[in-house]
């Protein structure tokens, strides 16, 4: 699904079509972003029925600073009427997101139509188009935040294909130091053994970002710490 296949405004309504897509979590919020309605998938990713959702805001789902700056990237919609789109990192998935000015019969109120679409496509990062897309730079890292930075680093550089000598060399560590990091990325997330750590980072998005998208969401926790 892209911008252009909808015409704006949106609304439930028009999204009705593409109910039931994998990965595809839509809501409504108003110009104070309080929830107006969600989809069951957009529930279901936060571990929350729709009725629990309803008529909370940002900020009751997400730390502040992550809240503020999404409403700031929603913005254009609200203000100027203009779709916009965005990547993400958030409850520890890829998402590219995009948003609508909303169809004001919908709720006779204004506010934003919101589709997260889980972006786990493994195309090579480095020239997928979504790339194109502003990264919002406040990352959420959901369950696994668990991990070190550098575990995190790990996780990223394994399930893109390299090798624990490869990874070594790239973070000037050994490889003895790496295979230690990797025991306890294992223990932290319950992984038998490396298919099952490829495949969730394969699921969550995590290797469509690029190396230095995800090497950002790093650093910030790194500088968290």
């Amino acid at each position: 699904m892209t911008q252009t296949d909808l015409s704006t405004p949106m609304s439930p309504d028009t999204f009705a079509p593409f109910e039931g897509f994998p990965g595809c979590a839509a809501c409504v919020r108003d110009v104070t972003m309080r929830l107006l309605w969600c989809n069951d998938e957009y529930a279901r990713f936060h571990g929350r029925t729709r009725e629990e959702l309803l008529g909370g805001t940002l900020e009751s789902i997400f730390p502040a600073d992550h809240a503020r700056e999404r409403e700031s990237l929603m913005r254009p919609a609200l203000d100027e009427g203009k779709p916009v789109t965005y990547s993400e990192l958030a409850l520890g998935h890829r998402w590219i997101t995009r948003v609508w000015p909303l169809d004001r019969s919908a709720f006779d109120t204004k506010g934003v139509f919101i589709l997260h679409h889980h972006a786990n496509d493994r195309r090579d990062a480095q020239t997928d188009p979504s790339h194109n897309f502003p990264l919002a730079r406040v990352g959420d890292l959901g369950d696994v935040d668990v991990l070190t930075p550098r575990e995190l680093e790990v996780y990223y550089h394994l399930a893109a294909g390299l090798t624990v000598a490869d990874i070594g060399e790239l973070m000037h560590r050994s490889p003895k130091t790496v295979e230690r990091h990797l025991e306890s990325l294992h223990r932290k997330m319950g992984f038998r053994n490396r298919a099952e750590l490829v495949r969730s980072a394969v699921e969550r998005g995590i290797v469509s970002f690029t190396r230095e998208e995800w090497a950002w969401f790093v650093s910030c926790k790194r500088g968290a710490i």
